[in-house]
């Protein structure tokens, strides 16, 4: 793939403004392009650091049809693999709007039950096994409460969106990549 001119890369902001550390990323059309060379000069997916980065990124980010890694060796994805990508960006983006989407009281931030406290460790997508946890727990709850109810109501409804998307990114997973085809469907 061709590198963007020393010209265009000038432009480009070095580093994202609210976290110094991250690679420099842009657009090259529709395709995203990370700099992994001052992180990691051999970007992995299979890391944790690399994969929250790129998810971090693609979260902030429309119209993507292929991320390129730039470091020693280049890594793309697309098809597939850029799907569960954006998935796991979406899932992210989701859980930052249902911390901030519930009105807060002065009591929330003791309760443990705070959408800041809930979805703040879900928009990681290794915490896949909490996420559900945290959705039958949210089931068992009524409050008298008016306020706590309707936060409550809110934070389960969410819960309980992001665990679909887990099971669809699961089903999308073992389909294209294990080729698992579910009963009563052709592959």
């Amino acid at each position: 793939m061709r590198r963007v001119s020393d010209t265009l890369r000038k432009a480009i902001p070095a580093k994202h403004a609210s976290n110094p550390n991250a690679p420099v990323h842009y657009r090259e059309a529709s395709t995203l392009v990370i700099e992994c060379r001052s992180c990691n000069p051999r970007p992995d997916l299979l890391e944790d650091h690399c994969l929250l980065c790129v998810i971090r990124i693609l979260s902030l980010q429309t119209g993507v049809s292929k991320i390129l890694l730039c470091g020693e060796i280049d890594a793309s994805y697309e098809g597939t693999s850029l799907v569960v990508l954006k998935d796991l960006a979406e899932l992210r983006r989701s859980c930052e709007e249902s911390r901030t989407r519930v009105p807060r009281d002065k009591g929330c931030s003791e309760c443990s039950l705070d959408p800041h406290a809930v979805f703040g460790p879900l928009s990681d997508p290794r915490q896949r096994d909490r996420a559900k946890a945290e959705v039958e727990r949210f089931r068992c709850l009524n409050p008298s409460n008016r306020v706590c109810r309707d936060c409550i109501a809110q934070t389960r409804s969410a819960l309980e969106e992001m665990a679909a998307r887990m099971r669809s990114m699961e089903r999308t997973i073992a389909r294209k990549t294990f080729l698992v085809v579910e009963a009563g469907k052709d592959a």
